[in-house]
């Protein structure tokens, strides 16, 4: 077969997708390998895929056989996972997820970072602290004027004396103490 009909019939793989007992015969193979590496390399031959790829993702790595789309029906491996058929595309949107949840972090889709989420506000809003973005990536957050920064100067904590003046004044006027 000329390297032309093989791109083509790979091409024609992927517009149809593989076949689930092709997938599965490929997952059997690969479990029965002596590592993942040789495991995938295995099933990406079967498979007529692009290679092995690799992405990672908050600290995870995954294995998978790339057949051209983000998400495709392909075997994938991780450690303490051991191999699937499944998708990156998934894989990638279920680590973002956790990681929200978990760790209260968000994937700035301007420059692909996780920052903090501001609970203060609606997650759109969050700008990210590592490109100065709003995490949407709908556009860059404004920065801070000299005047908002003048302000946060200025604003100290209230401590003892200070701090019961201040609360005598908001309930207003000054309170007798308990031992009069």
């Amino acid at each position: 077969m000329s390297s032309i009909n093989r791109a083509i019939s790979r091409l024609l793989n992927i517009s149809e997708g593989i076949d689930e007992d092709k997938l599965k015969r490929a997952l059997r193979v690969a479990r029965s390998m002596s590592s993942p590496d040789k495991g995938l390399s295995m099933a990406n031959d079967l498979l007529g895929g692009f290679g092995v790829e690799y992405i990672s993702e908050a600290g995870r790595e995954l294995g998978y056989v790339d057949l051209g789309g983000t998400y495709d029906q392909t075997i994938c491996f991780e450690d303490g996972e051991g191999f699937w058929i499944g998708s990156w595309g998934d894989w990638v949107e279920e680590v973002e997820a956790q990681q929200s949840e978990e760790e209260g972090m968000i994937r700035c889709a301007y420059c692909g970072e996780y920052t903090p989420i501001d609970p203060d506000k609606d997650w759109r809003e969050t700008v990210c602290q590592h490109c100065g973005w709003y995490v949407d990536g709908s556009g860059k957050a404004p920065e801070p004027s000299e005047d908002d920064e003048d302000e946060a100067e200025s604003v100290k904590p209230i401590e003892g004396q200070r701090l019961q003046e201040a609360i005598d004044k908001l309930l207003g006027g000054e309170r007798g103490t308990d031992n009069e």
